[in-house]
């Protein structure tokens, strides 16, 4: 028999291992920056005290919330295990709009759950080549930039991510943050993590592809990438085009879905999303 419980930042580390081993490619820092968005949001499901599954149903603000890390260790398929862990984290969302990125041959499944595509995500990734970009510097993210960061990546989301920023944007060993001004306003603004397997650069956003591909360039630069991923909201004709100046060849697609009424996003800034996992 099977309990579900929430998880604790230990177990989280346990299924973001599990993620890499289904070649999900997590970020070698992620588990603290998830666990700060929403800690009741991450449940597991064991059997006999071992973990064997889980799911991320992260409250973003107070009607807005995401879906991801759904996942059960390869014994336990075909259990119902999942399907109780999903109808627990739907219940802990009731009432609210719930987003998540799907992959191709589960988007049936989701629709039959009541979740209609919005857009489809395609990721880019490959070694990066020379990008040239306007002629302006972009500076390491501090505690003076997470006002504006928040103002502009909420008239970008649609909705308020305070939490889980607060902590994305603050610099670790694998993590970092660039901010671009205009004058003295913050007009972009974009990380890099380095993960299991070269460097996931989101969110990525900009008010021109010049300035995305400024922060782009500045971004791989930081790090010494060699080897990025991009991941791009298809509608965002001009971040198609940034991800293929870049080198970047397609290699993986998801389908933005929602159940409910989609937040009041605006996909012209944004270049590059931040997770899979967390929206």
């Amino acid at each position: 028999m099977s309990t579900i419980e929430h998880m604790s930042l230990d177990d989280l580390r346990i299924v973001l291992g599990w993620a890499a081993a289904e070649g999900w490619n997590p970020g070698l820092d992620d588990a603290e920056a998830f666990y700060a968005a929403d800690p009741a949001g991450f449940l597991i499901a064991r059997v006999n005290e071992s973990p064997v599954a889980a799911i991320s149903v992260v409250k973003q603000d107070e009607r807005h919330g995401f879906l991801g890390l759904y996942i059960c260790t390869p014994d336990y398929r075909g259990q119902g295990i999942g399907w109780s862990l999903w109808q627990t984290g739907m219940q802990y969302l009731e009432g609210m709009t719930v987003g998540l990125d799907g992959v191709v041959e589960q988007q049936d499944n989701y629709r039959q759950s009541g979740f209609e595509l919005a857009y489809r995500n395609i990721r880019y990734a490959g070694v990066p080549l020379a990008l040239t970009g306007k002629k302006a510097e972009c500076q390491p993210a501090d505690q003076r930039h997470l006002e504006a960061i928040l103002q502009l990546d909420q008239s970008v989301h649609g909705l308020s991510r305070e939490a889980f920023l607060t902590n994305w944007v603050s610099g670790t060993e694998h993590r970092r943050t660039l901010v671009l001004h205009q004058g003295d306003q913050l007009i972009g603004y974009g990380t890099i993590r380095a993960c299991q397997q070269g460097h996931k650069v989101g969110p990525l956003i900009a008010p021109t592809i010049e300035d995305a591909r400024t922060l782009l360039s500045s971004l791989s630069a930081s790090c010494n990438a060699s080897e990025i991923m991009l991941d791009v909201p298809e509608p965002n004709n001009q971040a198609v085009r940034l991800a293929q100046a870049a080198g970047l060849q397609a290699v993986f697609e998801t389908a933005r879905m929602y159940r409910g009424t989609p937040p009041d996003y605006h996909l012209q800034p944004l270049f590059g999303v931040t997770t899979f996992e967390l929206g």
